[in-house]
C-alpha cells in the first residue's frame, strides 16, 4: 500500500452514531460486533476493529487477524442485550458498536471463539449502539461493489459512507448499560 492510499482511509461514521456525538476522530475507538452464528443455545459474536471507508465510500475491514470471536449463551445474550430494548430475538447479522475492553480482545485467539462464561456486560465498556440496519445495508453493498459501479453520492452520503455530514440523522438505538438492570438510551 502506498502512503497516498493510506491517506484516503477514514473511519466509517454512520449518521446514526454521529447523532450520538461520535466523530471521525472518536468512532475508531469502537469495536464492530456481529452476531455471526447461532447454533442451538450458543451464539458466536465476532469482534473486529472499526471499519473504514475508502475514497469511493465503500466500507472496508482490516485484512488481518485482529477479528476475534467469542461464543456466548444465546439466552444470556438475549436477556442482557436484547430484552426490553430491541424487543427481538438475536439474529445472525445483527451489528453493534461498543467499546470492548482490551482484556476481552487479549483473551481470544484469531481462529477460535472460546466460550464466554462471564456476564455479557463484561464484554463491553459503556453504551452499546444497534447498527443492524446500517450494517446490513453496507454488507449487502459489499459483494456487488466488487463488480458494480460506484454508489451515487446522494446514496453514499445517506449511508454515512462519504465522511460528509448528511444533515439531521436519527440516532442509533443505544443501550446505556448491558445486563439485567439496564437503562434505555
Amino acid at each position: 500500500m502506498t502512503a497516498g492510499a493510506a491517506e484516503v482511509r477514514r473511519p466509517w461514521l454512520p449518521a446514526a452514531l454521529r447523532a450520538h456525538g461520535w466523530s471521525q476522530d472518536t468512532v475508531g475507538t469502537l469495536t464492530y460486533l456481529v452476531v455471526d452464528e447461532i447454533v442451538g443455545s450458543s451464539a458466536t459474536l465476532l469482534l473486529s476493529a472499526w471499519p473504514w471507508a475508502d475514497v469511493q465510500g465503500r466500507v472496508r475491514f482490516a485484512v488481518d487477524d485482529s477479528t476475534r470471536g467469542v461464543t456466548v449463551d444465546v439466552h444470556a445474550l438475549e436477556h442482557a442485550l436484547y430484552r426490553g430494548w430491541l424487543d427481538r430475538q438475536p439474529r445472525i447479522g445483527d451489528v453493534f458498536a461498543a467499546v470492548v475492553p482490551q482484556e476481552v480482545h487479549d483473551l481470544q485467539e484469531p481462529d477460535e471463539a472460546p466460550q464466554w462464561d462471564r456476564p455479557i456486560a463484561d464484554l463491553v465498556d459503556g453504551p452499546v449502539h444497534d447498527l443492524t440496519p446500517e450494517g446490513r445495508t453496507v454488507a449487502a453493498l459489499a459483494d456487488p461493489a466488487l463488480v458494480s459501479s460506484v454508489l451515487p453520492a446522494v446514496e453514499a452520503s445517506r449511508l454515512g459512507l462519504t465522511g460528509q455530514p448528511d444533515g439531521e440523522a436519527a440516532r442509533a438505538p443505544r443501550r446505556d448499560r448491558v445486563g439485567p438492570d439496564t437503562d434505555h438510551g
